[in-house]
Order: structure tokens, then sequence, then C-alpha cells
């Protein structure tokens, strides 16, 4: 099964940078172009560069779930449950669906801001509660998961709340960090692999991870070809698109693999990324709610907290490389305390 792994995940980056050769002309002739921010100086030179550009790895992975349910059926006799794999993988579609919404928005209208931020958070609430409401109804679900290796824990139906929020946490995560070129895809690509790891380990006991590790391995490996065309200087933006897609789908292997905490761990970088976001704004309010000359004060040079590393003199390389650092590191140290 290790084998498989390998040979789909190279069949996914393979696919990935030559379906770019197809996909970005597509997206320049369609006036797919980001409209860039007015506060961000130093990344002028990159309106018009297309966006949308996460149809590169969504589209090759979803060819790859056909082929594996297909291998999945002819090779198990259908022993094997692919209702955890598919829900995963249609969760992280439904939200790669809003965020092409916003993409389309944004292209429609020649503006950064496409669709209102509360409009994309009902959508992705109904998603991840549908995602979690199936799994419960279906018993690929409990209320249980593990807080740290052999210790679980048992929040009862509040679990299900939970489970949802963590959904859109890492929707809104992977997508605040998409900002500069390369980043937020080599860290989801490192979080990726870290859940093949994951449930490669563990599918022994839940026999239904075994597909869900193999699919993981394909859309990994797309990310990594996606990222020929993405890191610096970036020829295509993965867009809302593309990081809605991937949070769906790591929020969606968080709860189907039973160890939301685990992916919490090796997901820093995305976390601490909405976090920064969250405490800026929330710091900015109330101090100028406080101030006499209702004037906020700021907790970073700006938000999310890569820009701030930018507007201190690094470069989008050095950022990427930092963030992809601490990822691995903590991949690391994931596979470490669970040896």
């Amino acid at each position: 099964m290790t084998l498989q792994t390998i040979i789909i995940f190279a069949l996914g980056v393979i696919s990935a940078a030559l379906f770019g050769f197809a996909v970005r002309p597509m997206l320049i002739r369609w006036k797919f172009g980001q409209p860039i921010s007015e506060y961000i100086e130093e990344h002028k030179a990159k309106n018009g560069t297309p966006t949308a550009g996460g149809l590169i790895f969504i589209i090759p992975s979803f060819a790859m779930l056909i082929f594996i349910n297909c291998y999945a059926l002819i090779k198990w006799s259908g022993s094997v449950d692919l209702l955890p794999m598919n829900a995963v993988a249609l969760l992280a579609l439904c939200n790669g669906a809003i965020g092409f919404l916003d993409d389309y928005s944004k292209k429609h209208r020649h503006e950064n801001e496409g669709l209102k931020p509360y409009q994309k958070l009902i959508l992705q609430f109904a998603v991840a509660a549908a995602f979690v409401a199936v799994m419960a109804a279906t018993g690929r679900m409990t209320t249980s998961f593990e807080i740290v290796p052999g210790v679980t824990g048992d929040f009862g139906f509040f679990y299900y709340i939970i489970a949802v929020i963590l959904i859109v946490l890492f929707c809104n995560a992977v997508n605040l960090t998409d900002g500069l070129d390369g980043l937020a895809g080599s860290s989801a690509a490192f979080v990726l692999a870290f859940s093949v790891y994951m449930m490669i380990s563990v599918w022994f006991v839940l026999p239904s991870l075994r597909v869900s590790a193999l699919w993981a391995s394909c859309l990994c490996g797309s990310v990594v070809g996606f990222l020929f065309w993405n890191v610096y200087p970036a020829k295509l933006f993965m867009g809302d698109t593309g990081s809605l897609f991937l949070g769906g789908a790591i929020g969606g292997l968080a709860i189907s693999s039973g160890r939301p905490v685990m992916f919490l761990i090796v997901s820093f970088v995305f976390i601490a990324d909405f976090a920064s976001s969250i405490l800026q704004i929330s710091i900015f309010k109330i101090t100028k709610h406080l101030s006499k000359k209702k004037e906020g004060w700021r907790l970073f040079k700006t938000a999310p907290v890569h820009h701030t590393f930018q507007r201190s003199g690094w470069s989008e390389t050095k950022i990427s490389l930092l963030f992809s650092t601490v990822t691995i590191l903590l991949c690391l140290f994931g596979i470490v305390i669970y040896l």
C-alpha cells in the first residue's frame, strides 16, 4: 500500500504540473486576473496574474478519485468503506465551489473583494454541517476523538458543533495564508503528506482510511505539481477556489481521521495567520473605541502576520521557506510522538 501511495503521489505531481499548460491560457482567455489590494504596495506588479489556479490540483485529484473508487471496488470487492473518502472530497469540492464563486465575483466586479464575508461564512457553515451530519448519521463519526496519543475525549453532541467550527476554521485559515507566492501551497503539501502518514499508521484499525490515504496522497502530489506554477514569481494564483478547497480537504481529513488536535498542531502556520488577523482587527476596534482620539492600536504592522514579515524586509521566498520549515518540524514532531 505504501508503494501505491508513492505512485499516486507521483502521478499527482506530473498531472498537475502538465495540466497547468492548459489551465493557465484558459484563465487568461477568460480574464480571470487577480485584482491586488491597494494597501499591499509590494504586490502591485502582480496585478492581473491569473487566479482560480487551484483548478490545477482540483481536477486531477477528482480524476484520481474516480480511479480510486473503481480500483477499490475491484481490488477489495466492496469490503472497504468508501464513504469517508468521498465525503471529504465532496466537502473540499463544495468549499472550492464557494471559492470559485468568490473568484468569479472579483473578476466580474474588477475588485479584490468578491462575496461578502458573511455570505462565504453562511455557505461554509452549511457545507461543513452537511458533512458532519452525513458522517454522524452513517456511523462514520463518533463524539470521541484523540486528544493526545493514547488519550481520547468524548464531548457528546457538542463535538459535532466543534467539528463544524474546525472545518470552517481550516478553510479560512488556509484562505488567509494564501497571500504570497508558494506560501499556502507549500505548507498545505506538508500537512497533506502528514495526513497520509497518519492514515497509513492506523488503517489496520480503520480500513476506510486506506483509500482516504490514497486520495490524500494524490492531492498532496497535485499541490506539489501546482507549486511549479505558483512559486515566486507566481505565474498562477490558486485563488479562493484552491485555498478553500485545500482548507476543506484538510478539515475533512482531520475530522474523519479522529485526530483533529494533531491536525491543528501541524497546521500551526495556518492557524497563526488566521489568529493574527482576528487579533489585529479586534484589538484595533477595541482600542479605537476606548481612545479619546479615536485612534486604534495595531498589534502587527499589518495582518495576516506573513505580511508583517514582508513589511520587515523579508522576501516572499524566505517567508515561504520559514512557514514550510515550521510545518515540517511540527509534522516530524507529530510522527515522533505517534511512533
